[in-house]
């Protein structure tokens, strides 16, 4: 942030917003793939899941990195960091699909042909890998993302 907001030319602020905003939903992205990713893990893990969301936006809120610049004299001009930043991914997002592992593979399908359209199908398909029934709910998944036709693309 400091290289970019302290440069010669700086870019614009609202440039600088949309770049903050996407990392920032990036960040968000690459903690639901990880958590995505994980085969088997107790309601402890799942819990802590989401204190590790939680930390991860609190340590990256516009107020907390303003802090830490501050504190930083190698950088002296940094403009300051924009207090509205929307990140396309939030804590809600990853939060939402951590809590639906809590709910059994029946009323997660549910929620998965509500909201498909949020969310890239290997995401969904691991709600439902460790149920019995996987194939099977695997194959209702897979005709929702072949229907995709009013779909918009996931934003990775």
């Amino acid at each position: 942030w400091g290289a970019l907001s302290t440069a010669e030319r700086r870019f614009p602020s609202g440039i600088l917003k949309t770049l903050w905003e996407n990392l920032l939903g990036g960040g968000y992205m690459v903690l639901l793939d990880g958590f995505s990713k994980v085969p088997y893990c107790s309601t402890e893990g799942r819990s802590l899941m989401s204190m590790d969301v939680a930390s991860y936006r609190s340590l990256t809120s516009p107020r907390a990195i303003a802090e830490r610049l501050e504190e930083d004299d190698s950088s002296p001009n940094i403009c300051p960091i924009p207090m509205d930043i929307q990140p396309y991914r939030n804590m809600a997002y990853v939060d939402t699909y951590i809590k639906m592992f809590y709910f059994p593979s029946k009323d997660a399908l549910e929620w998965i042909k509500t909201n498909y359209e949020q969310y890239h199908r290997h995401h969904m398909i691991s709600l439902i890998s460790n149920d019995r029934d996987a194939k099977n709910l695997a194959n209702e998944i897979d005709t929702c993302y072949r229907v995709k036709e009013r779909a918009e693309t996931v934003r990775i």
